[in-house]
């Protein structure tokens, strides 16, 4: 059995989904801000349409799953296979920050409220995304992923590119809308397909094979 670590506590996210919802009834008391707009569906507190945002909300749980799935498949991976264990960690890291990032406005709304400038948001991810795939580069070889994760980097960077000069003046909003969020969402699912393969080519390599006969 896989040694306990502070996430695989068994009451690890009790505690941790406790002290965040202590934290909600804080801020409400610190802020008066109502607690209804924290803990409720934000389609519900503006009163949306059931479909109203509903390729950003699949998007966010592709990026849940990637980063689910490489690493707990990282678990299994023997020890001795340290590139592996190493590149599935950085990848599902990096899925959870992208998560965080999409769900929570950070580079959108957060961070440029802080006065961060977005180019300088852009470059950081950048540099990020650079050294996550030359940790990557050989298990994504070795698992026969590497064109499909090239065809997610290329979406999401398009994705990006549309964000940071903003075309709208001779597209539109409508056609920015489905360069920059269509390329934005089959990159991630491009992305997902990436690590499911590795995933499974690694697991794959764990089972022993049938004996003839």
């Amino acid at each position: 059995m896989s040694p306990s670590t502070p996430l695989t506590n068994r009451w690890a996210w009790t505690v941790v989904t406790a002290a965040m919802f202590l934290g909600v009834i804080v801020y409400h008391r610190a802020t008066d801000v109502p607690i209804g707009l924290m803990v409720r569906d934000p389609n519900q507190v503006a009163q949306g349409r059931a479909w109203t945002g509903i390729v950003s909300t699949i998007g966010n749980a592709l990026w849940v799953v990637s980063a689910s799935v490489a690493l707990f498949a990282r678990r299994f991976v023997p020890t001795e296979d340290e590139p592996a264990r190493r590149a599935l960690l950085v990848l599902g890291t990096f899925s959870v920050i992208l998560f965080i990032d999409d769900s929570l406005l950070f580079h959108d709304a957060v961070l440029p409220d802080l006065g961060v400038p977005e180019l300088a948001i852009s470059v950081a991810y950048a540099l990020l995304g650079v050294t996550v795939f030359v940790i990557a580069l050989p298990l994504l070889r070795r698992t026969g992923a590497l064109p499909t994760f090239l065809a997610a980097v290329i979406m999401l960077a398009t994705s990006v590119l549309v964000d940071l000069f903003d075309p709208r003046e001779w597209w539109g909003p409508n056609g920015v809308f489905a360069v920059e969020d269509g390329a934005k969402f089959i990159g991630i699912g491009l992305w997902t397909d990436a690590i499911l393969r590795m995933s499974r080519e690694l697991s794959a390599a764990q089972i022993p094979p049938k004996e003839a006969g």
